[in-house]
């Protein structure tokens, strides 16, 4: 169990009670609003974080008669919930900006502690990462940015995105190894 889950036999209880009588998500809600919402918050401004996270919430209630106790805790079921309304937003977002400006078109802000050939050098190589990033299968790229970006374990990827840690463990094993090859054939 990890300290963000309730004891698995009260949870279970609840989701139980919940089915019949759905007063019983209260506690569930309360219990992981702030979890939630601080998941939205490393990836989003505030008031994007609460509107997704309502969404989580309005999901998992709704989709409750759904959701199948098999020992996993009931996070797990609402970070993949949460993660898939994230890549949601993402992709309507990336649609409307793209609509909008153009990637390449974008203005970078330098960072004023380095010297500027050290801060264009770096910039130049996030870049060609973010490139890179870009061309690998959306779950590739979840799963690297949840590995290395978040530091999660690979346990609490597997959890959240309903994958085996061995499965999570080849995905970013094999995706660092086509990285490092894009890397080296785009001269980086």
């Amino acid at each position: 169990m990890s300290k963000i889950s309730l004891n698995p036999a009260l949870e279970e209880d609840l989701i139980k009670k919940c089915r019949r009588d759905k007063k019983y998500f209260a506690p569930l809600f309360e219990h992981y609003y702030p979890y939630i919402k601080s998941y939205f918050l490393r990836h989003v401004p505030a008031e994007t974080a609460d509107e997704l996270t309502a969404k989580v919430f309005e999901k998992a209630f709704t989709g409750l008669d759904n959701y199948k106790w098999q020992g996993v805790s009931f996070s797990a079921w609402l970070y993949r919930i949460a993660g898939n309304t994230l890549i949601d937003y993402y992709r309507q977002y990336t649609r409307e900006v793209n609509r909008k400006l153009p990637f390449q078109e974008a203005e970078t802000v330098p960072d004023k502690t380095k010297d500027p050939e050290e801060s264009y050098l770096e910039m130049d190589l996030k870049n060609d990462i973010d490139e890179i990033l870009a061309t690998l299968p959306a779950r590739e790229k979840e799963i690297i940015y949840l590995k290395f970006y978040e530091g999660q374990t690979n346990k609490t990827i597997a959890a959240q995105l309903g994958l085996s840690e061995t499965n999570v463990s080849t995905i970013v094993y094999r995706s660092i190894a086509k990285l490092r090859e894009l890397m080296a054939f785009s001269g980086n």
